[in-house]
């Protein structure tokens, strides 16, 4: 399974999810995700991210690779007196509901996602969930928190046929 058949098949899945309250989009390495999660004041963004790949199997000849996929869900809100007042209350402006909230409905979403919903996958082993990962802070690589958290999936795919 090619990362952009899956990053493709999960963007389509959560569109769907967050219309009205939120936007999906893709980055293409990490540096991405938090040029991304800096811009201007907006909805709630998801951003999904391919993390790589490793081999699956107990050998490095193994056919199989474990994928890692990163979503970070962010709402920046730009300067306020508490920038944190947003991950457990409801927001005064808009009345999105809090970040942590959204954050637990995109995992719990994306913990039922089928892969053999995907449209070409039939001739390709795969298991058929996602498998959570974990969830934490989006940190910059200068230790400076972000208004964001990262959801930890992987996956482990047949590699495509060479």
């Amino acid at each position: 399974m090619s990362p952009e058949k899956l990053l493709a098949a999960l963007q389509a899945y959560l569109d769907t999810f967050v219309e009205g309250w939120g936007s999906v989009s893709l980055a293409g390495d990490p540096y991405n995700v938090y040029e991304q999660l800096t811009q201007g004041p907006n909805s709630t963004l998801i951003i999904l991210h391919w993390a790589g790949d490793e081999p699956a199997g107990s050998t490095r000849a193994s056919p199989f690779a474990k994928n890692e996929i990163e979503v970070y869900v962010g709402r920046n809100r730009g300067l306020s007196l508490d920038p944190n007042e947003n991950l457990v209350h409801t927001d005064i402006i808009d009345g999105q509901k809090p970040l942590f909230q959204e954050v637990a409905e995109i995992r719990e979403h994306l913990r039922a996602f089928q892969l053999n919903d995907m449209p070409d996958v039939a001739d390709i082993a795969h298991e058929p969930r996602l498998s959570y990962g974990g969830t934490g802070p989006v940190i910059l690589p200068n230790g400076i928190p972000m208004a964001a958290l990262r959801i930890r999936f992987n996956v482990n795919a047949s590699l495509p046929n060479i």
